[in-house]
């Protein structure tokens, strides 16, 4: 149901603006000038993304995914930054997940623009945005992964511990075991963005270890059930 409401935001957004690509050479500035001012919520960043060819893309990409991994609390209004550790990573995975979207129906034509559609099969010559960002060495894809994995194993680890805490309470151990069983698999999705990166060893090995833990938690559940 979340998700489903977020995709709602997300074509709300883009409904609102044309999904051609324009070229305008001022639109990286104007892109950079609007996020030093205001807080970058996705109805005020897709938008500017729709609007750009994919060079114009490439750099304000790069800005974009630099704020969102350092100063992430620039995401939020004053208020939502008050908000608890959970409810704050809640809203940066939701973010995540509209760009994850975004990016996943953005394809680059052989002239350079970008077209956002839902259509297949997609013109011919056209590739898309992780085909060029791997041809091109755009690494700020890759830093957006990570951020997105990371963001989505901070919850898993709770969510593991939550089940460890709660194996004597079957209701609880059961939906803290789901949560985690679904987190696992969001994190396997954004980490087959991450093949061919730097991060590829390294979440590669993360999984690995959250893989492990999973193991553990159920041969606890198994003894605790046992006893």
């Amino acid at each position: 149901m979340k998700k489903k409401w977020l995709l709602l935001v997300f074509w709300t957004i883009v409904a609102c603006f044309s999904l051609q690509a324009y070229e305008h050479p001022s639109q990286v500035e104007l892109f950079k000038g609007v996020a030093q001012a205001h807080v970058l919520e996705p109805s005020l960043t897709i938008p500017l993304f729709l609007r750009i060819n994919i060079q114009e893309f490439t750099e304000a990409w790069s800005f974009f995914v630099k704020i969102m991994t350092q100063e992430s609390h620039r995401l939020f209004s004053e208020s939502k930054q008050k908000h608890s550790e959970h409810s704050s990573r809640a809203l940066l995975i939701s973010h995540c997940y509209i760009y994850n979207t975004l990016l996943t129906h953005f394809f680059v034509s052989p002239e350079g623009a970008l077209l956002y559609t839902l259509d297949r099969p997609i013109p011919a010559g056209y590739v898309s945005v992780f085909d060029y960002a791997k041809k091109h060495s755009l690494t700020s894809i890759h830093d957006f992964y990570a951020f997105y994995f990371d963001c989505l194993s901070a919850d898993y680890k709770e969510m593991i511990n939550n089940a460890a805490l709660s194996v004597d309470d079957e209701e609880e151990y059961s939906k803290y075991q789901n949560k985690s069983q679904t987190l696992y698999l969001e994190m396997y999705t954004m980490y087959e963005h991450l093949y061919g990166s730097e991060y590829e060893a390294c979440y590669g090995a993360h999984l690995k270890t959250y893989q492990d833990i999973f193991k553990i938690l159920v041969d606890e559940k198994h003894v605790a059930d046992a006893l």
